[in-house]
């Protein structure tokens, strides 16, 4: 069976995927990162440690994800109905209506 993880921990994994994904709460750490952290309700102890996270490394993994998410949506928003256009118009076309047996005049 598995384990459960403490409530600090996902406190804190809850928090730093806020900071990678949300710009104004990334500013507002970048800002004060201390403060920040303990407005999330996280310990002292991770609110120090926080301190001495690699913010170079947190704007480019941010950037990084942000592309990775909007290249996702910009695939999502390709819905199936291009695919419908698309045999739509090709069965209009009489080499594809006899290809595939579609041209009901030559029944």
């Amino acid at each position: 069976m598995g384990r459960t993880a403490p409530v600090e921990s996902l406190s804190l994994e809850r928090f730093l995927a806020t900071i990678y994904v949300d710009p104004a709460a990334r500013d507002r750490f970048l800002a004060s990162p201390e403060a920040e952290a303990s407005r999330a309700g996280l310990s002292e102890q991770q609110c120090l440690k926080l301190k001495e996270i690699d913010f170079t490394g947190l704007q480019m993994a941010s950037r990084s994800f942000a592309r990775k998410r909007a290249s996702k949506q910009a695939a999502a928003s390709l819905d199936s109905g291009w695919w419908l256009k698309i045999l739509t118009s090709l069965s209009r076309q009489k080499w594809f209506a006899q290809m595939f047996r579609l041209d009901r005049d030559r029944r």
